[in-house]
């Protein structure tokens, strides 16, 4: 059953209260990360409290993520994840925790509760009343060094030229002060981990969302079927071989009989043989041996995120392990909801931090 966590906005809506009628009789508001101002082309959002673009956490390595297939935007790190559903207005975190905070969206832009997403990812937020050349609302984390005194005043050069640009360039005609929305900054990806290897395999024939999710990141991975699964499915395996995908077999306790009936299967499904299997439980270790007196590949894997137990995957616990890998991993899913819902996220988060995903066999 999901879990649902109230959020009590008391304090925030205290806060909110304290900057709303600066916030409304002012023409300009910068959002300010530590001590870096960010141009007048992301500016916060005001409904009764602050929202701000959800791309401006990237800045704090707080990466972000849009998935079209299910009309959601994430942000996360390694140790935390949070997902909006901009169709259901749901919000829930990578261990099913559901949240009482929805987005707003305006002219084409996501915006987020910040008070909300500061409190989850251990944040700090502030609102700075300005000197005639705009406020700030300010987001900090345990890097920043400067006071909001100090900030405002270092800051306030900067923001003049910056809003006379602005006030000079709307025109009469202009309906409101706010400033067009334009692309957000795009965060850096970090680089600590370029080269290391990572392989992905899969149990099980997949639905349409995992293939989807693949190809929007250009990865390939190994599906592992059993002859049922290849006998039921002949349309999706030719889909899976014709995207570039290895196809191995699945073996049960009978490993002799599950290789060749798949393998005949297989063939009459996408014309192809494999020589892969493997297998996971109490048949791990006979359909091991079976490879090796067979002169097959054996499909390993060093950190099982399959959906074993029905209680749903954790991102921050697949990253975790991912991170405190050596050079090489291999990620064995199986094609269920929850890797569905994870998968986007996690192919998002090696391609930020320049892992090398390869398929099995090509490492």
């Amino acid at each position: 059953m999901r879990r649902v966590l109230t959020i009590i906005l008391i304090a925030a809506l205290i806060v909110a209260m304290s900057f709303t009628g600066s916030a409304a009789g002012s023409n300009v508001c910068f959002i300010a990360i530590n001590e870096t101002l960010l141009d007048l082309s992301v500016t916060p959002y005001f409904y009764g409290s602050a929202f701000v673009p959800y791309t401006v956490f990237g800045n704090l390595k707080i990466y972000s993520a849009y998935f079209p297939d299910s009309n959601t935007v994430s942000l996360y790190r390694s140790d935390r994840q949070l997902y909006f559903n901009l169709s259901t207005g749901q919000t829930y975190d990578g261990n099913d925790n559901y949240y009482t905070t929805s987005t707003i969206t305006q002219n084409g832009r996501v915006f987020v509760s910040v008070q909300f997403v500061c409190s989850f990812f251990g944040l700090s937020w502030s609102y700075i009343n300005g000197i005639g050349y705009g406020d700030i609302l300010r987001i900090t984390d345990s890097g920043s060094y400067l006071s909001d005194t100090d900030f405002l005043y270092a800051a306030t050069p900067k923001m003049q030229t910056r809003y006379e640009s602005y006030i000079n360039s709307l025109t009469p005609s202009s309906p409101s002060p706010s400033p067009e929305a334009s692309p957000s900054p795009t965060p850096q990806p970090d680089d600590s981990h370029a080269g290391t290897v990572v392989q992905l395999s899969f149990e099980g024939i997949p639905g349409d969302a995992i293939l989807n999710t693949l190809a929007q990141y250009a990865v390939n991975a190994v599906f592992y079927l059993t002859p049922e699964e290849i006998a039921a499915n002949p349309d999706t395996v030719r889909r899976i071989a014709g995207s570039g995908h290895g196809v191995g077999i699945y073996c049960g306790s009978a490993c002799d009989y599950d290789y060749y009936a798949a393998n005949e299967l297989l063939f009459d499904a996408a014309q192809i043989r494999s020589v892969m299997v493997s297998s996971s439980g109490e048949t791990f270790g006979s359909c091991r041996t079976f490879a090796s007196n067979y002169g097959l590949y054996f499909g390993d894997f060093s950190i099982d995120a399959a959906d074993r137990t029905g209680l749903g995957l954790s991102y921050s616990a697949i990253v975790s392990r991912i991170e405190a890998a050596g050079d090489s991993v291999s990620v064995r899913f199986d094609c269920s909801q929850s890797t569905e819902r994870v998968l986007g996220s996690i192919l998002n988060y090696l391609k930020n931090n320049q892992y090398a995903v390869t398929l099995e066999r090509e490492a």
